[in-house]
């Protein structure tokens, strides 16, 4: 009798029981205990804060800078922007 080929297909190799395995304890690399890299890891750490806007023109004052010197933006039609693939 010809026998199933589902049969054949199992692994090869046993199933580790997940349940009761235990994982492999977590190791450190000894780079990442040195001075030298707690030092580096400490000044990346303290750089870290929100990027400040510095003037470049301290001539003038932060209230006489203001939106009204700006140009209104120019009128522009979407297609002449745009590039059809098909063309």
């Amino acid at each position: 009798m010809k026998r199933s080929r589902i049969e054949t297909l199992k692994p090869r190799i046993a199933t580790l029981d997940t349940r009761t395995a235990k994982p492999m304890p977590k190791e450190v690399d000894d780079h990442y205990n040195t001075p030298g890299h707690k030092a580096w890891a400490l000044a990346v750490k303290q750089r870290q804060h929100a990027a400040r806007f510095l003037r470049w023109r301290p001539d003038k004052s932060p209230r006489s800078c203001g939106f009204d010197q700006l140009s209104p933006p120019e009128a522009f039609a979407l297609a002449d922007i745009l590039v059809s693939r098909g063309e």
